[in-house]
């Protein structure tokens, strides 16, 4: 990706104007949370594909949580299980949720990671201190791969993950917001980094060494600032207007 001076003045002034208005995850913060926060918090990942406003929804409403509480989904068999999460998704009015739940690939995907918890040796708790132990030994990708093996979960969705648990910090998670961005300030990226981890990391490698660094932020703050501040495009709209 061809990043001029052009592009890195305009990023430049995003920074000066929201980096100090944006929430930015205190490393490690998983610390403090239990195994059901994290799975929430996988729920979430899952939620939130094609429309992050339904994770706003589920995040806030603790009815709806308390129904899909690990523990809980844990000891049904798989007709109950399914039939709780489908019915909490449709609650939330989550996007792709059907309520044929043999069609329903949300319902599907968390049944499946339900299933990876409850074969898993270690349980979330020890599946978040290892990732930490690969990201504190450099091994982003191999965080990252590890996170994979969740159903739903590509290249953003573990990056996500991991930057809002403050695992990892040189990462950008290329969501709508960001692609958005990109595109107002003129830089186009092929749509083919959607399901080719390749095109994926040549991009965050790009915004990684010739924005973030010469800016002086992580990964994290320029994916976050962006991601805060980059509802509806408004940034983007900003850019087009001449107001940034």
């Amino acid at each position: 990706m061809e990043i001029s001076e052009k592009h890195l003045q305009t990023f430049k002034k995003i920074k000066n104007l929201f980096l100090k208005k944006t929430i930015i995850p205190k490393p490690n913060n998983w610390r403090s949370l239990s195994a059901n926060d994290i799975w929430l918090r996988i729920m979430t990942q899952i939620i939130i594909i094609q429309g992050a406003d339904s994770g706003i929804r589920f995040n806030n409403n603790m009815l709806v949580q308390d129904t899909v509480e690990y523990e809980k989904l844990a000891i049904m068999n798989e007709i109950e299980a399914k039939e709780t999460i489908n019915k909490a998704l449709r609650k939330i009015g989550t996007r792709m949720a059907s309520s044929e739940i043999a069609k329903c690939w949300k319902t599907n995907c968390l049944y499946e990671n339900l299933l990876i918890i409850k074969n898993s040796k270690t349980g979330l708790i020890g599946l978040l201190h290892y990732v930490t132990d690969l990201a504190e030994q450099g091994k982003i990708d191999k965080a990252i791969d590890t996170m994979k093996q969740f159903s739903g979960f590509g290249d953003k969705s573990a990056r996500d993950f991991l930057m809002e648990y403050g695992i990892i910090e040189d990462a950008i998670a290329l969501d709508v917001r960001v692609v958005n961005l990109l595109s107002a300030v003129g830089l186009q990226i092929s749509e083919k980094y959607k399901n080719n981890t390749k095109i994926y990391l040549d991009i965050e490698q790009s915004l990684l060494n010739k924005v973030c660094k010469p800016l002086d932020i992580k990964g994290i703050e320029f994916d976050r600032m962006i991601f805060n501040h980059n509802k509806d495009n408004l940034l983007g709209k900003a850019i087009k207007q001449e107001l940034i």
